[in-house]
């Protein structure tokens, strides 16, 4: 591996984050209901044992950070 891909991947090694999210923590607030939900259709998931599930929103209301957020926890937890 040549340097710059050597520095790639120990960035990502060491990273919090799946898929980065852009909302800092300290703003994206009232969403915990939504994440937990979602986590828990995707380990549901994983045994069939649910439906499929459909978030719906107006744009620029935080749709794709809720799923970034969800994805992160799936990997990292």
């Amino acid at each position: 591996m040549n340097s710059f891909n050597e520095k790639l991947f120990a960035k990502k090694k060491n990273s919090r984050w799946a898929i980065r999210p852009l909302a800092p923590e300290e703003v994206y607030t009232n969403r915990e209901e939504y994440l937990e939900y979602l986590y828990n259709a995707a380990i549901d998931a994983t045994g069939r044992r649910t439906m499929s599930t459909v978030l719906l929103g107006q744009r620029r209301m935080g749709k794709t950070e809720i799923f970034k957020r969800v994805v992160n926890r799936l990997v990292f937890f």
